[in-house]
Formats: C-alpha cells, structure tokens, sequence
C-alpha cells in the first residue's frame, strides 16, 4: 500500500507567500523587470509552457493590453483560490475598470473575487493562479474556475 502524505503549510511559509503575492503585484504593475526576476524560480515552467525570461515578458505584455484602454486606470486587485483541476492554489484577482465621467463612487462597492465582468465598468480581469517552491513563484497559470475561500464548502461536508 502506498502512503500518501500531505504536507502541512506553516504560518511562517503563509506570511512568506503573502509578502511574495504582494511583491508580485507590485512589480507587475510597476513593470519592474528586476523584482519579478527574484520572484520568479529559475527552473519553474510559467504558463504551461514559458520559462521565466519567456514568462516575465508575457506578463508585462499581457498587463500593458489589459491597462491601456482608454480610461482603464481604476484597479482593484483581489485574493482567493483556484477551484479547477489544480484546486487550492493561490490567485491574484486584477480588476481594471472604466468610471464614466458622471461616476460619483457614492454607491460603488468593490467587486468580490472571482465575480464575472462587470458591463457597466469595461472590466478587464485577469486571474493569476501560483505555485511555490523553494520560497519562489514556480508556476503561474489562468485558473479556469476560481472561488474565493473553502469555508462554506467545508461547512456543507
């Protein structure tokens, strides 16, 4: 019989992947080609198929599309999980939208993760699935579903 052993994350490699998230956002948004170099694992595979100089291009190509509408300058950048064939991995939301000139934000609520486009705000949203290894980012994919914590699913079982 073979033994199967699932390795318990610490609070100590939690707090490590947190501070990478955010140095990741970060350099993404700042296209900041140094930091992302750091946070990227030499031999990890990015995208199914990029290596990281490969990934780190895509990245900041794949942001400046996203970004560059015209009055897409509004961001919102959210957390939760993937919930697809490669369930728990951690995910970055990024939110870009349009505000009409006559928006006022009185009423604005921001968006929870993982909730489609938003019509009314020219959404572009792109979701970045990671993997950790070595106190790197070793893989980044698009999850194809998405959901924001396993609390009520938990419950439920």
């Amino acid at each position: 019989m073979q033994q199967v052993i699932i390795k318990q994350i610490t609070e100590e490699e939690i707090y490590l992947q947190r501070e990478i998230k955010h140095r990741l956002e970060a350099a993404i948004l700042s296209e900041n080609m140094t930091i992302l170099s750091e946070l990227l694992h030499p031999r990890g595979v990015f995208f199914g198929k990029f290596s990281r100089g490969q990934a780190m291009i895509y990245l900041i190509k794949k942001f400046d599309k996203v970004k560059r509408k015209p009055g897409r300058d509004n961001m919102n950048i959210n957390h939760g999980f993937s919930f697809d064939h490669l369930p728990k991995q951690d995910v970055i939301e990024f939110r870009f939208s349009v505000w009409g000139s006559d928006f006022t934000g009185r009423d604005f609520t921001p968006p929870e993760f993982g909730l489609p486009k938003r019509p009314e705000f020219d959404e572009g949203i792109t979701r970045l699935a990671l993997e950790f290894k070595d106190d790197k980012i070793y893989s980044i994919r698009h999850p194809q579903k998405v959901i924001r914590d396993f609390v009520e699913i938990a419950r439920r079982n």
